[in-house]
C-alpha cells in the first residue's frame, strides 16, 4: 500500500519522515506508540486542542501502563479536552521514522470521535493543552493550519465519521 501524503519535518533537531495511510486494519502496524482522534460533536462541528503557543492540534497521544487503544482515547480526550468518548473508529495511521534511522517505525493510529461536552476546566497533566476549541467542520483545514496533511485527515475523519451514525 503505497501513502496518500508524505512530508519531512524537523522536531527537537531532528528530521523525520512522515507517511500517512488511509486504511482502517490497524492489526497489521506494530508499535503503535500513539493514538489520536479527530473529535466530532456533530457532522458540522470538530474540536481541537489548544496549546499555550495558540496553536491547535488533534487530541491524543502514548499509552500508558496495561492500556489498550480506547483506553488512551478515552483518557487523553478527558485530560486535554473534557470530552467524553461517545464511539470511535479509526481510519488511517502515520508511518514515522527519523531520517538518520530509517528502518525504526513508529505509527500514530488516526482515529475520528464522536464526543460530548464534560462542564469542567481542562487538567492536561503534561501541561501541553490549554483549552479546546470548537470550530465549524468548513473552517476546519484553516484553523487546523497543516495544509495538505491536516485538509486530507479532516477529509478522511468526516467519511468515517458518517459511518459511526
Amino acid at each position: 500500500m503505497e501513502p496518500i501524503f508524505t512530508e519531512t519535518s524537523t522536531y527537537k533537531n531532528k528530521q523525520y519522515k512522515s507517511e500517512l495511510f488511509i486504511d482502517n486494519n490497524y492489526n497489521k502496524i506494530a508499535p503503535i506508540t500513539q493514538v489520536h482522534a479527530i473529535c466530532f460533536i456533530d457532522e458540522d462541528t470538530v474540536i481541537f486542542q489548544e496549546f499555550k503557543d495558540g496553536t491547535l492540534g488533534n487530541l491524543g497521544g502514548g499509552f500508558e501502563k496495561d492500556e489498550g487503544i480506547e483506553d488512551v482515547l478515552k483518557r487523553e480526550l478527558i485530560e486535554e479536552g473534557q470530552l467524553e468518548l461517545v464511539s470511535w473508529k479509526a481510519f488511517g495511521y502515520e508511518k514515522i521514522s527519523r531520517l538518520d534511522k530509517p528502518n525504526q517505525y513508529d505509527y500514530f493510529l488516526r482515529t475520528v470521535a464522536r464526543v460530548k461536552l464534560i462542564n469542567k476546566p481542562i487538567n492536561d497533566p503534561c501541561g501541553k493543552s490549554i483549552g479546546r476549541v470548537i470550530v465549524p467542520y468548513i473552517n476546519a483545514t484553516e484553523r487546523l493550519g497543516w495544509k495538505r496533511k491536516g485538509e486530507l485527515l479532516l477529509e478522511y475523519a468526516k467519511k468515517t465519521y458518517s459511518k459511526l451514525t
